[in-house]
């Protein structure tokens, strides 16, 4: 059997790749899917095309995208270290399987479609699912091997010092994950996005809506994963602080990757309504995380 650490470090490990790739590397990933950002002859009528403007949006979503994996990521590193609770680390490796099953099953049905485009190859996704099957398949196994403890649904609210700031974060990925996931355009259309998606060619509006909805997806199951971990020994608070920490990290990241969204979004041209509410948000949950687990006291042991 596989032991709930190494279950952890293995989805860790996997997603990291995934993460540097959509993050630092956007380019090279969206070859795999054989897509065409090159804009078709002018027609009259039709929008306007920039395939700049293509490019640089394509790598916006897959930004986001790779914000989520590092979520995951971060997560199972923190679950994954010596010291960590039993209980936490199984039902960790549980909502693993929950998520990869998610996401497996998600893409499937979105190759298998009759609207997928013909241009994109699916082997590459047919690929990620048998990835995402045998993770979820070793974190089964350290989920069973390590006492197969379920979540405390009636603890899903997590309170106290570490606690309450982290279901504040948890809160506010909901106002993005929920509406992606449920009503995708309509919430596009009070972003900048909402200015490109209608410039796009068929192929790389169903691409980006696709992964849109990935991105939501990804919210929902970070969030429930986070809950549902601590949930295992709800006043525990060790837990708390290594999953707050690991959630402080991330947003600080989601911070400071806003930041170069404006940017484009200010030499493309394109209107952002919603920046200074989104910008307000992710700052103040990132700056209390920080502050609630750093000003915490602690006491070094010695090496």
């Amino acid at each position: 059997m596989v032991s709930a650490p190494s279950a952890l470090k293995a989805v860790q490990m996997t997603f990291t790749l995934f993460f540097l790739g959509m993050c630092f590397f956007p380019g090279e990933m969206l070859a795999g899917y054989n897509m065409d950002t090159k804009c078709p002859p002018p027609k009259r009528g039709a929008a306007p095309c920039d395939e700049k403007k293509n490019v640089a949006f394509l790598w916006f979503i897959m930004s986001l995208m790779g914000v989520q994996m590092m979520s995951l990521i971060a997560t199972n590193s923190a679950m994954a270290r010596d010291g960590v609770a039993v209980k936490a680390q199984s039902v960790a490796c549980l909502m693993n399987v929950v998520t990869l099953a998610v996401f497996a099953v998600n893409d499937l049905m979105y190759a298998l479609s009759s609207d997928f485009p013909a241009a994109f190859p699916k082997e590459g996704i047919y690929v990620n699912v048998v990835l995402f099957m045998a993770l979820a398949g070793a974190c089964y196994s350290g989920w069973t091997s390590s006492g197969s403890v379920k979540p405390n649904f009636g603890a899903l609210v997590p309170s106290g010092r570490f606690g309450l700031p982290y279901f504040v974060g948890c809160v506010n990925l909901l106002f993005f994950g929920l509406p992606l996931t449920f009503l995708r355009e309509q919430f596009i259309s009070m972003y900048p996005a909402a200015d490109i998606i209608g410039e796009l060619t068929p192929d790389l509006k169903f691409f980006a809506l696709w992964m849109f909805g990935n991105v939501g997806k990804f919210i929902l199951c970070n969030v429930l994963a986070g809950l549902c971990t601590m949930s295992a020994e709800p006043t525990k608070e060790d837990t708390m602080y290594r999953l707050l920490r690991a959630s402080s990290t991330v947003y600080m990241f989601y911070v400071g990757a806003m930041s170069k969204d404006c940017i484009i979004n200010q030499l493309n041209g394109t209107s952002d309504s919603m920046r200074v509410m989104t910008v307000v948000q992710g700052f103040a949950v990132c700056y209390w995380q920080l502050n609630a687990w750093a000003s915490a006291p602690y006491t070094l042991k010695k090496a």
